[in-house]
């Protein structure tokens, strides 16, 4: 099953292809206060990640379109343009991964959310990822924890707890976890991993995004 988040700038446009998504088994959330907040940038990454699909109504203008896929990019597995036309050209210069009419019948909608739900599945898993780099005692530490909370924000007093035993978090502790999250990153793209696996969730702390 997927989950679905439709911005819209009229949740009454599309629900024709909503009851189709939701007779097709999956979950969809259509929302016009999420748009502004995405926009606004006052959504935590950990929340956006909820969502393997993100629709984009029709309603939307150019460049609230252009913002919001800058912004979504690396978060969402798959971002749907809703459109009649054939932008086949534009795509390939677009984070879009794909387009689809509001129209579309069941089997195109049927199409969509299996291509959303190859890609949910493509992550590797956590001890993958250990195993495969080289990591200094600290960083493993740190890494440990994350693949531990199995795809849950973990905050960084809660970090900073596990790896120097702290009890508050003090600015020298921050400043080195934010250095060991960079170079773990590093060693993930050297290693082939995509580093926005590791994501910074603002205001709460560090998640990896594993199966």
């Amino acid at each position: 099953m997927c989950r679905i988040l439709l911005l819209t700038k009229c949740v009454f446009a599309e629900q024709e292809l909503e009851e189709k998504i939701r007779q097709l088994g999956h979950e969809v959330l259509s929302s016009t206060s999420l748009l502004k907040s995405i926009l606004q940038e006052r959504l935590p990454e950990c929340f956006l990640q909820e969502f393997q699909i993100v629709l984009l109504s029709e309603s939307i203008t150019n460049g609230e379109n252009f913002a919001v896929v800058e912004k979504l990019q690396n978060k969402a597995s798959l971002i749907v343009q809703l459109s009649e036309k054939n932008h086949q050209a534009e795509q390939k210069k677009s984070a879009v991964t794909a387009y689809l009419s509001p129209n579309a019948p069941l089997e195109e909608v049927r199409e969509m959310l299996h291509l959303g739900e190859s890609k949910k599945n493509n992550y590797p898993s956590g001890q993958e990822i250990l195993q495969q780099l080289s990591l200094t005692k600290r960083e493993q530490k740190l890494l440990q924890e994350l693949v531990r909370a199995e795809n849950k924000v973990l905050s960084q007093e809660e970090l900073a707890h596990q790896i120097w035993n702290k009890e508050q978090l003090d600015n020298s502790a921050k400043c080195q976890m934010s250095t060991l999250i960079r170079k773990i990153r590093d060693k993930m793209e050297y290693a082939g991993f995509d580093s926005s696996l590791l994501q910074t969730a603002r205001g709460e702390g560090y998640v990896l995004r594993s199966s």
